[in-house]
């Protein structure tokens, strides 16, 4: 082994060159090695190694995979960090799922704030985590608690002494990439295994007042993914989702906390549009937005609003009598069912056109109940809420 730091360049490329000539020759435990602990020169010839060898070579992958466990578990702190940094990068480069048997040790380096190691860690966990979600859902609460974990002020630095506010500046950056990578893992997790997260809400939800947007943007979106499953466990945050879509200046988190309303609302429309009462003056803003899912999600709320109470939304109404000729579909649909909830019998003539015409069936079955209920034919009880639920914004 060579020592942390060593200049191998010279035999870096030689591997190099024998992987590009015979790369079944490549001794790929030796190329971790060199990439792990030489200096900055012989790792990068390294990484070009392992890369150009895997490439030809996905079979050798377990050989790399068990050098990077023994180094990610040496009993050097240092040398850890250095296996850990080096295996997210080779994750990002190779077949993600052959790398899930350094889950386990970079758990183990991710879970000790002592670890020198532990962003770097958390970082490569974060890429499993990306392409294979089931793979790392053990690491949810090491996830969390890195989004948690207090970015030091670049203002405010706690060491006084002189020369440390210099070095205040990167540290802040990494601790807050590395959080926005921790909330990528956990969004992708939430979406393929929304279950593991379920224990954890209180914790999700304290995010939704972090200071960086991203974070911010995350864990609505890990809401939503729990919601639409399980959202009896999100409903008691309604009320923080909508201070996030009425106060939050940020993109995109207003249209993210939209986006988790509308989740909630499928199985809670009743509680989601009293809600969103005093805010739809926000929702407006969705509805004048280019991107057509964001329009989508934000007639879909208007939508609910009007379920619960249709004066509310007069002041929309022309506006939303436009959106009958909008392009995405669901908007179609939605605002139909909000003209017909509030009985805006000026959009009759433009209703009985998608009632005829439209190709989507899903608006025409819209149309058609907004008419029912403008010509009085079609009155649902207030325990049939669900009837008049949105359209899917697909």
């Amino acid at each position: 082994m060579i020592s942390p730091g060593e200049d191998a360049t010279d035999r870096a490329s030689e591997l190099l060159d024998a992987a590009t000539a015979d790369p079944a020759q490549i001794s790929l435990a030796h190329v971790v090695e060199l990439l792990v602990l030489g200096n900055p020169e012989t790792r990068r010839l390294a990484m070009k190694c392992l890369e150009a060898t895997l490439d030809v070579r996905p079979e050798a992958s377990e050989a790399a995979v068990t050098a990077f466990e023994r180094l990610l578990e040496d009993g050097d702190p240092h040398v850890r960090r250095r296996a850990a940094l080096s295996a997210g990068a080779a994750i990002q480069g190779a077949d993600t799922e052959s790398f899930e048997a350094l889950v386990s040790p970079l758990e183990a380096i991710g879970s000790d704030p002592a670890e020198p190691g532990r962003d770097a860690a958390v970082r490569a966990l974060a890429t499993i985590g990306l392409e294979r979600p089931e793979s790392v859902t053990g690491a949810v609460e090491l996830l969390l608690d890195v989004c948690h974990a207090r970015v030091v002020s670049a203002e405010s630095p706690a060491d006084t002494s002189p020369g440390a506010s210099s070095s205040v500046g990167p540290e802040r950056d990494r601790r807050l990439t590395t959080r926005v990578q921790a909330m990528a893992g956990l969004t992708r997790i939430a979406a393929e295994r929304p279950e593991t997260i379920v224990g954890y809400v209180d914790q999700v939800v304290a995010l939704l007042e972090d200071d960086h947007h991203l974070i911010r943007s995350g864990t609505c979106e890990v809401l939503e993914s729990l919601a639409e499953g399980h959202s009896d466990e999100v409903a008691p945050f309604v009320p923080a989702l909508v201070d996030r879509l009425a106060s939050d200046t940020d993109h995109p988190v207003p249209w993210r906390a939209a986006d988790a309303l509308n989740a909630v609302g499928g199985e809670y429309p009743e509680l989601v549009g009293a809600a969103l009462g005093s805010v739809v003056d926000d929702i407006e803003a969705l509805l004048k937005r280019r991107d057509p899912g964001i329009r989508g999600v934000g007639i879909g709320l208007l939508t609910y609003v009007t379920q619960v109470d249709p004066s509310s939304v007069e002041g929309l109404l022309p506006r939303v009598h436009e959106l009958l000729a909008d392009d995405h579909a669901p908007v179609r649909a939605n605002a139909a069912l909000t003209l017909g909830l509030t009985g805006y019998g000026d959009a009759v003539d433009d209703l009985e056109v998608l009632v005829a015409d439209d190709p989507e069936p899903a608006v025409r079955d819209a149309a058609t109940r907004a008419l029912e209920r403008l010509e009085g034919e079609h009155e649902p009880s207030p325990e049939h809420v669900h009837e008049n639920r949105p359209v899917d914004n697909y």
